[in-house]
């Protein structure tokens, strides 16, 4: 739980939801904001239709320095890459991410204890910062970062030509870097890219550029064979600890099949191909 969702539950804020209270600035490198928008339609060649363009935009929230990833889908696959490529973009991470409450990342929408998928807590586990679900309805959770979505579909995406998702990517690269990150900032009157390269980037935690393999989680049953089927494959379970009727939770990702049994491994098997199968003979 953070900070603020203890001091509200504690009580401690007052009962006048409109009083505001000016907050200290973060410290370089500490915290990103992140918002996700409609950019607005655009031709995608691969689908032979007009689809509906999102902008993940991500603000670090000393610096003011923005990146901007369109996407078509906020599945949790697009969402880690697109912030595998804020990273790149940053050449660092921030150390706490606030962030939108969306199905992929935040189970369920208690506004005081959001709960993260176990994909995204892993991925935040593994790159080492700590991501703060904001409360839905509650913009005044990432206020550095809620009036980006729209600044960024007036400023660069309307009127701006694209020839497919790829293209429109690079476009909101070079824009960030020499238009919004080049103008004087409203709040800070400072230039965020300048601010970024002399006092926030140096502070970011460090990002290897190694990519990512997202995982999968599903659960699956048993079967009497003492096998599960994950991704129209089948593979064994043992026996002794896995009889048939047992539900277990699989983790898949590119290399291998992890069966968990109440949060126990209980069998790792290499991932195999559509119809394919894998079976232990010692289960």
């Amino acid at each position: 739980m953070s900070l603020r969702r203890f001091v509200i539950r504690r009580g401690w804020l007052g009962k006048s939801s409109q009083t505001t209270v000016r907050m200290a600035d973060t410290e370089p490198g500490e915290v990103a904001e992140s918002d996700f928008g409609r950019l607005g339609l655009m031709w995608d060649p691969q689908s032979g239709r007009r689809r509906q363009a999102w902008g993940m935009v991500i603000v670090l929230g000393y610096s003011r320095h923005e990146f901007l990833w369109p996407l078509f889908s906020q599945q949790l696959a697009d969402v880690i890459e697109g912030l595998e490529a804020t990273w790149a973009f940053f050449g660092g991470i921030p150390r706490y991410l606030v962030m939108d409450n969306f199905p992929a990342a935040v189970v369920g929408t208690d506004p005081l204890n959001p709960r993260l998928t176990r994909g995204f807590l892993e991925y935040a586990q593994h790159r080492g910062f700590i991501a703060d679900p904001a409360r839905p309805g509650h913009p005044k959770d990432k206020p550095k970062v809620e009036r980006q979505v729209p600044y960024a579909r007036e400023r660069f995406f309307k009127g701006g030509q694209f020839h497919d998702l790829s293209d429109l990517r690079q476009q909101a690269r070079r824009w960030c870097l020499e238009v919004a990150g080049q103008r004087v900032h409203g709040t800070t009157r400072r230039l965020p890219l300048v601010v970024f390269q002399e006092e926030e980037k140096s502070k970011l935690l460090p990002y290897d550029g190694e990519p990512y393999d997202v995982p999968d989680w599903h659960t699956a049953t048993v079967h009497p064979d003492h096998h599960i089927y994950y991704r129209y494959a089948i593979y064994s379970a043992p026996d002794s600890t896995c009889p048939p009727g047992t539900e277990l939770e699989v983790r898949g990702d590119s290399k291998l099949v992890r069966l968990y049994r109440r949060g126990e491994l209980v069998k790792v098997h290499l991932r195999q191909p559509r119809g394919g199968r894998s079976t232990d003979p010692e289960d």
